[in-house]
């Protein structure tokens, strides 16, 4: 979807500035001297809801309307300078409304995951969309300059690094996106476009380990990070319901849900025919 594809969802102003809000409270844990993090409990902004409800859009579109809003609620947008000013040259507010937006979605990786597991196959969807940001005829040359080694010789964290610092220094917002396809357990053989996936506490474990690696490798590291899919177990996690099975939150982390407004069939009709209103 292009900007000029962009439809405007109800009630989008709520998610919008709860994910703004729990992304730039990750990025000031980060600021904090090691001891304070190490007691810190970080937060991953999720939405899970049905096909068509807007939470791909919600992450697309996320910065754009945090600027937006920036006009339309100046009230709110100071509120915010005044409370995520670090330093007289440093604003987290800043950071976030000039970052660049990645989407990762993971239905591409699936193959790639059964093969070779969670991290090999992320750091190559991660390289794959990240070198997007830069023109086609120096992305060839980036690789050989920054990241000519085997992809097993670097972090997901350092591949962020090393794409911001040669982005001059600008964040990079990552939206992961049909989180649910990290439950894929294999490929039904002989059948086309068949899978088949964990359940139950086994699809548990598999969003347990995306978000812990997710956790570990950007929330901690001040890269904002939104997750959009349809299952409720990571917000489920986030409120400690599988505590009894020996699956925590990633260290005692929340899962903040953004709630979207369902559509009706009267707004879904309006958004086929191009005449869909704010609400």
């Amino acid at each position: 979807m292009n900007e000029e594809d962009e439809v405007v969802y109800r009630n989008e102003e709520a998610p919008v500035k709860k994910l703004i809000q729990t992304l730039l409270e990750n990025m000031l844990r980060c600021t904090q001297s090691l001891d304070k993090q190490n007691s810190l409990k970080y937060s991953i902004p999720v939405s899970a809801q049905m096909y068509g409800s807007g939470k791909t859009y919600l992450g697309r579109f996320a910065l754009k309307k945090f600027k937006d809003y920036s006009t339309l609620d100046p009230s709110w947008f100071q509120n915010l300078r005044n409370q995520y000013q670090i330093s007289q040259n440093c604003n987290l507010v800043d950071d976030l409304m000039d970052a660049h937006y990645v989407q990762l979605n993971l239905q591409l990786m699936m193959n790639a995951y059964l093969r070779f597991g969670l991290d090999t196959s992320f750091k190559v969807l991660l390289c794959s969309r990240l070198l997007l940001l830069f023109p086609k005829d120096q992305r060839r040359t980036f690789i050989q300059n920054n990241l000519a080694d085997s992809i097993d010789s670097y972090s997901s964290s350092s591949i962020v690094s090393t794409f911001t610092k040669q982005l001059g220094g600008k964040k990079i917002f990552i939206h992961i996106d049909e989180f649910d396809a990290i439950t894929i357990k294999m490929f039904v053989a002989g059948v086309e476009n068949k899978t088949e996936y964990h359940s139950g506490l086994s699809a548990v474990k598999c969003y347990y380990a995306l978000w812990d690696y997710l956790h570990n490798n950007f929330i901690t590291k001040g890269v904002p990070i939104y997750c959009s899919g349809r299952s409720f177990y990571i917000w489920l996690m986030g409120k400690k319901l599988f505590k009894l099975h020996n699956i925590p939150s990633p260290n005692a982390g929340k899962a903040h849900y953004c709630q979207l407004d369902a559509l009706s069939q009267e707004n879904i009709l309006e958004i086929l025919t191009g005449t869909f209103k704010k609400v």
